[in-house]
């Protein structure tokens, strides 16, 4: 007699799982798909209190600044949903650790300590009801003294404010989580990662840099800045779209030599970059792996290895691709041509890094269109009009 109640208790638990799965696999709302690379190992706020964000005021009780300002692991989330605008007073930023610099002290040889309050923080945009919370009007900064920081399914809509520092967001700290965000109209890069380690940006849109608003006077717009310091970073599966420049740059220390400095790390996987008008620059001591990245319609070539600094880059280059294909796809500075055989600039292995799962590069490109983005499951109309215009310009190549 009992039998029939465990077979349809075994159906519903099943069945429950594979709704669990299939959830996990399509970035269903309120999920994300799995962290990977260097900073999937942070769990940000995970076990600190919850703070609700109750107003779109950007400052004052119950406002977004007053929950980063807090103290503590701590995990944010939103009761309502729109536009947050930043303050002009507050320099166009807001600030996850910074302004706070007296809590990062420099040790007598020179490293940072990361002790700031402020840290083991996430902030949770999938709370939010739809449509969502988008940032104006300027970036975050995720400043020095700050580690463990989680930030996903957000917008942000950063304008023509904030002149040379005008980043989309700014990391400048450790062990780092950038996740299904939106970041576009930056002045100057959309994710600038400098001064840290342990950084992932991963399924996220960013691009559409602004055309105005840098000092010197130019469409300064950039995609991702892996440089100054930064080691240990991973971007994969991410839509880089319409920029100027630096798709991404990768560079170590430009005044140092190979020997004296850390050696800079980042691993570029499996993202889509469509529309820029400059692709990679690998210089200055910078050990990358570039795999699986799809170029779409993009001025040639797709990655340019910068010769001229006193320590010279070396990538692991694999299965990259360019739509429509215009050699060549690598240039060496001062020969302005593909690499030799054998150059000691090519690595025949890649470097050391976390895992991340990768597709051959049109699956992975179809995978960025679906996926990418602050609510892949409810896009707005800049979202849903950049992708469409990528379908469009990859042709074939998505079918």
């Amino acid at each position: 007699m009992l039998a029939p109640h465990f077979d349809i208790l075994n159906r519903l638990l099943l069945a429950a799982l594979v709704l669990v799965l299939c959830a996990a696999e399509s970035g269903a709302e309120g999920g994300s798909l799995v962290p990977e690379g260097f900073g999937a190992a942070t769990k940000g706020g995970e076990g600190g209190r919850v703070i609700w964000v109750t107003t779109l005021a950007v400052e004052g009780p119950g406002s977004i600044t007053e929950a980063l300002d807090a103290e503590g692991p701590r995990v944010i989330k939103f009761r309502v949903a729109g536009e947050i605008k930043l303050s002009d007073e507050r320099k166009n930023k807001l600030w996850v650790g910074w302004p706070h610099r007296p809590q990062a002290k420099e040790t007598a040889g020179g490293a940072m300590n990361y002790d700031s309050p402020h840290s083991f923080v996430t902030l949770d945009g999938a709370s939010a009801p739809e449509p969502g919370i988008t940032f104006t009007n300027g970036g975050f900064y995720i400043g020095y003294g700050v580690h463990d920081v989680v930030i996903r399914h957000i917008r942000i809509r950063h304008g023509p404010v904030g002149g040379a520092s005008g980043d989309g967001v700014c990391v400048q700290a450790k062990r780092v989580l950038i996740d299904h965000c939106t970041i576009t109209g930056a002045v100057d890069e959309t994710a600038d990662l400098s001064e840290c380690s342990d950084v992932t940006v991963q399924w996220c849109i960013l691009g559409i840099g602004s055309k105005t608003g840098h000092p010197k006077g130019v469409d300064h717009s950039a995609g991702v800045f892996v440089s100054y310091g930064a080691t240990r970073v991973s971007v994969h599966h991410n839509l880089i779209a319409k920029n100027a420049m630096r798709n991404p740059l990768l560079y170590g220390r430009h005044e140092e030599t190979y020997a004296t400095q850390e050696r800079p790390l980042a691993d570029i996987v499996n993202n889509l970059i469509f529309g820029c008008h400059q692709g990679a620059l690998v210089g200055a001591g910078m050990r990358a792996n570039l795999v699986g990245n799809l170029y779409v319609a993009q001025r040639p070539p797709a990655i340019y290895l910068v010769t001229k600094y006193a320590a010279q880059p070396k990538v692991f280059l694999k299965d990259n691709m360019a739509v429509p294909d215009q050699p060549p796809f690598v240039r060496v500075q001062g020969p302005e041509a593909p690499p030799e055989p054998n150059s000691p600039l090519i690595a025949s292995a890649p470097f050391p890094a976390p895992p991340v799962r990768t597709q051959p590069v049109a699956e992975a490109a179809k995978l960025i269109l679906a996926e990418s983005g602050a609510r892949p499951w409810a896009r707005d109309a800049l979202e849903a009009a950049l992708v469409a215009e990528v379908r469009e310009a990859a042709g074939s190549v998505l079918k």
